[in-house]
């Protein structure tokens, strides 16, 4: 959790908690940009935060919307997504009375390669 800790600079204010209706990051393996898709009913404050292994914050974001809320993630610096990587992504929906009040996570490889096979 402690990697989800940190300044969004968004309100809280006129959140509420909903029901999640999905939630995925897209392609994975991705290469240089990745885009995460969440869909909830109400307005939240979204967090994502990209990790290497050792749970060094390598990207962070954050977003508040309501319905659809796509945000792409650009993975171009190779220093901290290489080629033939893992990372992990950390999300979490907040609202008001209710920080991170649900939390996930997924792997993500990053690759160049046009074959999914060739990846792993």
């Amino acid at each position: 959790m402690a990697v989800l800790n940190f300044n969004t600079n968004l309100s809280l204010t006129n959140t509420a908690v909903d029901t999640i209706q999905g939630v995925l990051a897209y392609p994975n393996p991705a290469w240089n940009e990745q885009l995460f898709y969440c869909r909830v009913g109400d307005s939240n404050v979204v967090k994502i935060v990209y990790v290497d292994s050792m749970l060094r914050v390598l990207k962070d974001t954050a977003v508040k919307g309501k319905g659809t809320v796509l945000v792409p993630i650009l993975l171009m610096d190779k220093t901290l997504f290489p080629d033939h990587s893992s990372r992990r992504v950390y999300f979490s929906l907040s609202a008001e009375g209710h920080p991170d009040y649900a939390v996930g996570y997924g792997d993500v490889r990053i690759c160049s390669q046009t074959s999914t096979t060739d990846c792993f």
